[in-house]
């Protein structure tokens, strides 16, 4: 995900990603300045997906403190 996230979006512009699963890609873009949005079919992967970047921003607000 990595080459095709940096090489196809531009600064501050948005990653989507339409079957974003467990959300590892959403949270690539977001450590390296993108905004994203991740759409998947299953209400459990979607769940996982949101929990994974609520790990990111407690993490980010950590480093902060």
């Amino acid at each position: 995900m990595r080459i095709p996230i940096l090489t196809t979006t531009p600064p501050r512009g948005v990653v989507l990603d339409p079957f974003a699963g467990s959300g590892t890609s959403l949270v690539f873009a977001l450590k390296h300045g993108f905004r994203v949005i991740g759409i998947d079919a299953k209400k459990e992967y979607c769940d996982l997906m949101i929990d994974q970047i609520k790990k990111l921003v407690d993490e980010d607000e950590m480093d902060l403190e």
